[in-house]
C-alpha cells in the first residue's frame, strides 16, 4: 500500500495531525485504492489517494456516465417510437374499418379514452 507523504497535513484534522500517522495507525478511513481507468486520460491507473482527492476524478467518471445513460435512453425512444408506428400500421391495414382503428387511437393519444 502506497502511504501519504510525511509532511501533509489531513485537512480534516485542521492540518494538525499528519495524514500518514493516521493512515498507519488506522486512524483514516479515507485513505482508499482506486484501480480502473482514467476518464481524463484513458489510461490505467491503480493509486491510493485520499477520497477528498478522488472528487474531481469521479465526478468526471460520473458525468462519463450520464452521458453514455443519456445516449443509450435516447436511443432506446427513438427505437420504440419507429416500432410504435410499424405496430400502428400494421393494425390500420389489419382493421376491416381503419377509420375507426384511427379515431381511437386519436383518443387515446389526446387522453380521451
Amino acid at each position: 500500500m502506497d502511504l501519504p507523504d510525511p509532511k501533509i497535513g489531513c485537512h480534516r484534522t485542521g492540518f494538525t495531525k499528519k495524514c500518514r500517522k493516521l493512515v498507519v495507525g488506522g486512524c483514516c478511513n479515507r485513505w482508499i485504492q482506486v484501480t480502473g481507468t482514467n476518464p481524463t486520460s484513458g489510461e490505467y491507473m491503480s493509486r491510493y489517494d485520499c477520497q477528498d482527492n478522488w472528487q474531481t476524478t469521479f465526478l468526471l467518471e460520473l458525468g462519463r456516465q450520464q452521458r453514455s445513460t443519456a445516449s443509450a435512453v435516447e436511443s432506446f425512444r427513438n427505437e420504440m417510437v419507429v416500432l410504435n408506428h410499424v405496430t400502428n400500421a400494421m393494425l390500420i391495414d389489419a382493421s376491416p374499418d381503419p377509420t375507426r382503428v384511427i379515431a381511437k387511437a386519436e383518443k387515446v393519444i389526446n387522453g380521451k379514452d
